[in-house]
């Protein structure tokens, strides 16, 4: 039987943040940051690795893997 709508609570959203400046000091961040579409699937993927798959302090391996298996997950291409 279906949850009524909502009864978990309101979905989860991500935020991107920065500080004044941020764009203009480090362009490519930025427009990598801007090329990112996550949809809840991907999403759930990307938490799924950072929290249950890789160890603390391991979070930066957890992301590589992520951005490894979803190159599509960004409008902008990635390099090293």
């Amino acid at each position: 039987m279906p949850l009524p709508y909502n009864a978990m609570g309101d979905p989860e959203k991500m935020h991107f943040l920065g500080t004044d400046g941020f764009s203009d000091k480090f362009p490519e961040a930025s427009e990598l940051i801007k090329g990112i579409k996550l949809d809840d699937k991907t999403y759930g993927e990307l938490e799924d690795l950072i929290v249950n798959e890789y160890e603390e302090g391991q979070e930066g391996d957890a992301v590589d893997q992520w951005v490894k298996d979803n190159p599509k997950a960004f409008d902008s291409e990635i390099t090293d």
